[in-house]
Formats: C-alpha cells, sequence, structure tokens
C-alpha cells in the first residue's frame, strides 16, 4: 500500500510537471504568435517547425502552417545563403551571433531586406535554432533613395559652371564650395574649415544676416549684383541667386 502510495504520487507530480509546461509552451507560443517581428523555429536540419504570422507574411505564404517543413535556406536569397550557413555552425556550437542585414524571397518572389539573428535553444534533447526577423525594406529603400537624390546633387554642384557654395543659414559658415567656385575666387578645396559668408561678402554684417533671413523665410533670393572678397584680397562684381536646400 506504501509503494502504491508513493507511485500515485509520483505520477500525479509528473503529471503536474507535464501540464505545467505545456501550458508554459501555449504560453510561449500565443506570444511568439502575436509578436510584430518574424519568428521561425528550425530543426538541426535546418527545416522551418514553428513560424509565427509575421515570418509567414515575409515569405508571402498565407498560414504559418504551410511553412512548417520547409527548409529555410530555401527562403535565404542566393547570395545570402553562405553567411548564413556560417551563422547556424557558430549556432550550433553556442556562439552566439549578431544581428545583420540579409535577404529573404518569398515564395512568390519577392524580395524583403530583413534583420536578423539567431538563437540557439534545446527542446526534448533536439538542438533548434529560433530565427528573429525584422523587415527594413521599407527603411533601406529611403536610405538609398537618400543617397541616389545625395549622388545626383554632388553631380549638379560639381558640374555646374556657376560657382556654388551652401552656407549654414544658422552661423553663416561654408559648409561646402564647388570646383568652379574655388577656382574662380582662389581658395582652397577645404575652404569650410576657416571661410565665414560674413568674410566672404563685402557688405554690411546686419544686411547680410537680413538676406540669410529672407532665404529662410521666402525659400530663394533672386539674381542680385553683389561684391565678393577674392582670397588675394581683390574686390570681385557677381550676379548671385540663392536658394533654400
Amino acid at each position: 500500500t506504501t509503494a502504491h502510495a508513493e507511485l500515485t504520487r509520483q505520477y500525479e507530480d509528473y503529471r503536474d510537471i507535464q501540464e505545467e509546461l505545456k501550458e508554459r509552451e501555449t504560453s510561449y507560443f500565443d506570444l511568439v504568435s502575436n509578436l510584430s517581428n518574424g519568428i521561425a523555429l528550425r530543426d538541426e536540419a535546418g527545416l522551418i517547425i514553428h513560424a509565427n504570422m509575421a515570418f509567414a507574411d515575409m515569405v508571402q505564404i498565407d498560414e504559418p502552417s504551410r511553412v512548417l517543413g520547409t527548409p529555410y535556406l530555401e527562403f535565404v536569397h542566393p547570395e545570402d545563403r553562405a553567411e548564413t550557413i556560417r551563422r547556424v555552425a557558430k549556432n550550433i556550437k553556442g556562439i552566439s551571433v549578431p544581428w545583420r542585414e540579409h535577404r529573404l524571397v518569398g515564395a512568390h518572389g519577392r524580395t524583403i531586406v530583413v534583420e536578423s539573428t539567431g538563437v540557439s535553444m534545446t527542446q526534448g534533447g533536439q538542438h533548434q535554432i529560433m530565427g528573429v526577423f525584422h523587415d527594413v525594406t521599407e527603411r533601406k529603400q529611403a536610405e538609398e533613395a537618400i543617397a541616389e537624390s545625395e549622388a545626383r546633387y554632388r553631380a549638379v554642384i560639381e558640374q555646374s559652371p556657376e560657382a556654388v557654395l551652401l552656407i549654414d543659414t544658422q552661423t553663416g559658415n561654408v559648409i561646402e564650395a564647388n570646383a568652379r567656385f574655388t577656382e574662380r575666387f582662389g581658395y582652397d578645396a577645404d575652404i569650410h574649415v576657416t571661410l565665414n559668408l560674413f568674410d566672404l561678402v563685402v557688405d554690411a554684417p546686419d544686411t547680410i544676416r537680413a538676406n540669410i533671413d529672407r532665404i529662410t523665410q521666402f525659400g530663394c533670393l533672386p539674381v542680385e549684383r553683389r561684391l565678393i572678397r577674392h582670397r588675394n584680397g581683390c574686390i570681385v562684381s557677381v550676379e548671385r541667386s540663392a536658394a533654400l536646400v
């Protein structure tokens, strides 16, 4: 009777532990399912054994269950797979890996840019890797658009036959000058290190400040005749226009 009671108690303890584990697992999957970041859990063979809706959306699959059993590498851009394999090898050895940018290719061919990392874990004696993904496609597109715009702007400035200055409206400091300006007025390419608009323009400081304020208020100034101080001290008459950028 005593032995039977002990076995009954052990069984009940085991059942309680199993129920607690099941509850924790359910809570974990509920949490993962509602995350805005994509989550994909892979087994040792690299097959996806769990994914949330956010990850399914990233790879253009309408239900997370339809991702299960798919090799994760199938969703990684071919050019990014070698680095992914190297990082997985580190994960398996228990070495943490930093976040990195790479591309995922969806089931219908759409390519997105994500930041991701992998976390090594063990479940039921099996080694698994939980991948966490953050879609940064829009940010990357914005960064590329800005870079392209900057490149076009710089090309226009450098190729312009006119002398061009970029001025800080708060301080009057010269931020940038194109080659035409430095050649025409004798200044070095690093003109922005030392030159201020108040030193360059031959006019009363109050007038110069008033013109800067007009640019800030109205966005531009019409073509006007102004006097500019050449580096050698000579005064040069020029036609000047200005626009806020």
